[in-house]
């Protein structure tokens, strides 16, 4: 899952994870990323439409993303 995250920042392609939060509350998530520094992920989330940190441990899966809600992504 790493490998995965690591290639769709260096292609700067979006990602879909499924993230648990601190709470345990589980969400799908389409990402762009923008950094990854040691065990966090910083990206703008389309969901949330911000920029948001992720703990790379809490991601609990990562695929190559291209729709989103119906629409094509937009790169920044």
């Amino acid at each position: 899952m790493e490998k995965n995250l690591r290639k769709a920042w260096q292609n700067r392609t979006p990602v879909t994870i499924i993230y648990k939060n601190e709470q345990d509350v589980f969400t799908k998530r389409t990402i762009l990323i923008t950094k990854i520094e040691n065990e966090y992920i910083h990206a703008y989330c389309y969901l949330r439409q911000q920029f948001r940190t992720f703990r790379m441990h809490n991601i609990l899966s990562a695929l190559p993303a291209t729709i989103y809600y119906g629409q094509h992504l937009s790169y920044l």
